[in-house]
Formats: C-alpha cells, sequence, structure tokens
C-alpha cells in the first residue's frame, strides 16, 4: 500500500502528519515531559506580500508579528545580528504560528520543498534534548540563545528518524 502516491498529496500527507504528532503529543504528555506543544512551522516564500494577502484572505489568518532583525548567541558567548524578513501568521483564538521568512537562513538544507522544519515548545531545552537524543535524535544545531524585541528563546534543531528537522525552544521571556 503505498502512502504517499504524488507530489500534490505529499504536502497534504504532510499536514496529516503534523496533526497527528500534535495530538499524540498533547494526548500523552505528562507534568514531567520536557516538552509542552506543537509551536510552529516554517515555509519559506518568495513574495512575502503576495503570500501574507493569500493567508489573510483565503484562510482567515492575521500577521502576529513581524521581525526583521534578532540577536543571536552562540553557546561560546559569541554573538551576531541578523536581518530577514520574517511573519507570523495565526488564526484567530489558536496557539499555532506559520512561520514565513522570505530570504533563507543558515538554517536550511538544500531541498526541493519550501518546508523547512517543525517548532517544538519545551519546558527544558536540556532535558528535551537529552531525551530525544536517548531515542536516535541527532543534534544539528548548537544550543543558541535568539533576542528579538520582547523575545527570548533558546533553541537547537535536531533531525529525526527520516532526517527531518525540529526546532527545540523553551521561551525565556515572551511568547509568540
Amino acid at each position: 500500500m503505498r502512502i504517499f502516491h504524488s507530489t500534490k498529496n505529499t504536502i497534504s500527507h504532510f499536514f496529516l502528519l503534523v496533526l497527528l504528532f500534535t495530538c499524540t503529543f498533547c494526548v500523552n504528555l505528562s507534568e514531567k515531559e520536557p516538552i509542552e506543544d506543537f509551536n510552529h512551522v516554517m515555509l519559506y516564500v518568495s513574495d512575502m506580500e503576495k503570500t501574507v494577502n493569500f493567508y489573510e484572505q483565503a484562510l482567515g489568518m492575521k500577521v502576529h508579528k513581524r521581525i526583521g532583525e534578532v540577536q543571536i548567541t552562540s553557546e561560546k558567548g559569541e554573538t551576531e545580528t541578523a536581518y530577514f524578513d520574517l511573519v507570523m501568521m495565526k488564526f484567530p483564538e489558536s496557539n499555532f504560528v506559520l512561520e514565513l521568512p522570505e530570504q533563507s537562513y543558515p538554517d536550511s538544507i538544500e531541498n526541493d520543498i519550501y518546508y523547512q522544519h517543525l517548532g517544538v515548545t519545551v519546558k527544558n531545552l536540556d532535558e528535551a534534548l537529552a531525551k530525544a537524543e536517548l531515542v536516535g535524535a541527532k543534534k544539528v544545531r548548537e544550543v543558541r540563545t535568539i533576542k528579538s524585541q520582547s523575545l527570548i528563546v533558546k533553541n537547537t534543531f535536531i533531525s529525526g528518524p527520516d532526517g527531518e528537522l525540529i526546532e527545540l525552544m523553551e521561551f525565556v521571556k515572551g511568547k509568540l
């Protein structure tokens, strides 16, 4: 039985898998789990205004936040400033974030699709990373601290069993 039988259906199946992944985590989490919630999906776009208009008009999403600059501090204490056009959109009454950067960032991987990663909120980044590594995840980016406006997060990226990128995010200050 073929699950993915065409490129068009791949995207539909991907979002179905994301929904199942989200529901599984919501049902199975206990108070001691380091993972809190599904946070965001990032899609690269070629024309920000056209994309924002589409998601507003076609799906009823709203621009939640627009970011043009962030400061990134590595584990070694080295800080760099990154500039880009990034829009975060949400459905009304929802915490799900659709993250839309118009330019790629060094986290990107070479592929033919515009999906970049799943974002997962964690209570404790170190515990969540250790738990994921115990079941085979590979850390693909060092732990960093990212600051933008009133938001401070610690994050890292891991790869899942098929090489998919998953961002683990601990909110130090603020929320998306």
